[in-house]
């Protein structure tokens, strides 16, 4: 598991990343211990793409199958989203993903702030 933390005008940002065997998809949004929403974004790529590059990365096609296999499904996952990671692109596309992901974080972040 990695975490990123991140202050914009005064609020932080929590990014985790959680192996996929991991994930419960429960159709609802749990509170953390502080009592802020969670939200759930998911970095999606097409199954046979992201084969594809675990092969090319030298996992075995067999081993890959079987993990994919226990994971959440796609659609589980995509449904469950606050927000979609297009990571079916090639390598250079993925950083304007990341930027409108990372504005819309800090869209949350604006509309959670109090006026002032």
């Amino acid at each position: 598991m990695s975490t990123r933390y991140s202050r914009t005008a005064g609020a932080l940002a929590l990014v985790t990343a959680v192996a996929l065997n991991l994930v419960a998809c429960s159709g609802k949004k749990a509170d953390d211990a502080s009592g802020n929403a969670k939200t759930t974004i998911v970095v999606d790529c097409p199954p046979e793409e992201a084969l594809r590059r675990a092969v090319a990365r030298g996992l075995a096609e067999e081993d890959v199958r079987r993990r994919m296999a226990n994971q959440v499904s796609r659609e589980e996952r995509l449904a469950e989203a606050d927000f979609v990671v297009d990571n079916s692109g090639s390598e250079s596309a993925l950083p304007a993903e990341v930027d409108r992901l990372w504005s819309w974080i800090e869209s949350l972040q604006s509309a959670d702030a109090p006026s002032g």
